[in-house]
């Protein structure tokens, strides 16, 4: 893909139109069929609530871009998807590059900054939370480990945070939230 955008810039735009475009449609498709859930609409994946005609988005690839490549290619393209839609949440993985400046600046309703291990920890991305936390709600999915929701519910403020970490049983999602709500 990198190769193509510097050899086929044009036709690289082209398709990254029509795959917009297509995920508009896609998206429209599917909110028109999916029922509101109390006011607006769920997420099978992050089992999450979010406003009536939301979508979730993700642009893994970003990563594999160079921030010049990301905003010549892709960021026309996440801007049209974001301003579609009465609300936008975008996921994103802080491995690579990751364009959380260009997400503040498009309607997005939040922004998920997903925690992977052999990553960042949640202590090397305080600013980047802050930052987003600043003027957008903040959701932090992953496998997250105790020092890193000890770090999260130490330092970050709860007001527009939400922290969904995959457990492997009921027994610890209970000790987790027993440690920190209960």
């Amino acid at each position: 893909m990198v190769f193509a955008m510097l050899e086929k810039p044009d036709e690289v735009k082209a398709v990254a139109e029509k795959l917009t475009d297509f995920f508009i449609d896609w998206g429209r498709l599917q909110l028109a069929h999916i029922p509101d859930f109390h006011g607006g609409i769920g997420s099978f994946y992050y089992s999450m609530w979010a406003p009536a005609g939301t979508i979730w988005h993700q642009e893994d690839a970003a990563a594999l871009l160079s921030p010049d490549l990301y905003g010549e290619f892709i960021e026309p393209c996440d801007r049209k998807i974001a301003a579609a839609f009465g609300g936008c949440i975008i996921h994103q993985h802080p491995i690579g590059y990751y364009p959380v400046d260009a997400y503040l600046d498009m309607e997005m309703t939040a922004l998920e900054l997903h925690i992977d291990e052999g990553g960042p920890s949640a202590e090397e991305l305080f600013d980047v939370h802050k930052k987003i936390l600043a003027t957008r709600p903040l959701l932090i999915w992953g496998d997250i480990s105790e020092q890193d929701l000890d770090w999260i519910f130490s330092n970050l403020p709860a007001q527009g945070l939400a922290v969904n970490t995959v457990v492997a049983s009921p027994a610890q999602a209970e000790a987790i939230w027993q440690r920190y709500v209960g």
